[in-house]
């Protein structure tokens, strides 16, 4: 599955919205990562949806408690196993020596259970009834909202004269007027951004954005902490700077 990006012609508009380079770049990440739910033509059934996701989590779980007996139980087989893993040493960052085994086994120990909050942190995405359409449209706008939100504050850090800080970004984006609030309107720079993004994830120039604008528009309206949310959900997964670091963000 190829990722989706933005044609010349959407960068083009993008920038005659007076859209940041650095606000371009992180709604570009956001549409990669979309791309996969904007592909699905047919909306599968929630409950096959779910099942497949509990599947997953209970063999994440399995896995885990594998690994864990392995590293942390003494009875004479695992404790061979666990023997078998010293065969390689290498110095740690500490500079303790450190079977290379036993170092990927806590890596690996550490990533399923990561592994295992993204898939919470998924389930939580999925409407509580069957949905009549694509799934993607329930977030892609929280998601584009983020982007948006992420690349003014990189934008205008210079204008700052300090560092990119994220856990103090909001000052940032409210150094100079933000111009990209939710809105339905359909002449408003949000909904002509969301619009753009739809175009490229959907691969047709005629879209209508405004049910999915609605929507999150009125959750902002009701208390939605956005510029919160952004942090959490945009900068921690996708956003990356030009060399391609991944930033290193705090998360919940």
């Amino acid at each position: 599955m190829n990722p989706i990006k933005f044609s010349d012609a959407h960068r083009r508009d993008l920038r005659d919205l007076k859209v940041t380079s650095e606000q371009v770049d992180a709604l570009a990440s956001t549409i990669r990562v979309l791309t996969p739910l904007f592909q699905i033509k047919t909306p599968p059934k929630m409950a096959d949806v779910r099942d497949r996701m509990t599947a997953l989590r209970t063999s994440l779980n399995d896995a885990k408690i594998q690994v864990s007996t392995m590293l942390n139980l003494d009875v004479p087989a695992i404790a061979a196993v666990r023997g078998l893993f010293t065969g390689k040493l290498s110095f740690t960052d500490t500079g303790d020596l450190e079977p290379v085994g036993i170092r990927t086994m806590n890596r690996l120990q550490t990533a399923l259970t990561e592994a295992m909050k993204i898939v919470d942190l998924a389930a939580t995405q999925l409407p509580k009834n069957q949905s009549r359409g694509a799934l993607a449209p329930r977030f892609a706008v929280q998601w584009i909202d983020g982007a948006l939100i992420q690349g003014w504050n990189r934008a205008h850090e210079s204008a700052t004269g300090k560092p990119f800080e994220p856990d103090t970004h909001l000052w940032l984006a409210n150094a100079v007027a933000y111009p990209f609030n939710p809105s339905t309107h359909w002449n408003s720079p949000f909904r002509k951004v969301v619009d753009i993004c739809y175009r490229a994830l959907q691969g047709i120039e005629e879209v209508n954005t405004e049910r999915a604008v609605k929507k999150y528009a009125t959750a902002v309206r009701n208390g939605y902490p956005r510029w919160q949310e952004a942090e959490k959900l945009v900068m921690e997964v996708v956003f990356t700077d030009k060399t391609g670091r991944q930033m290193k963000i705090s998360s919940t």
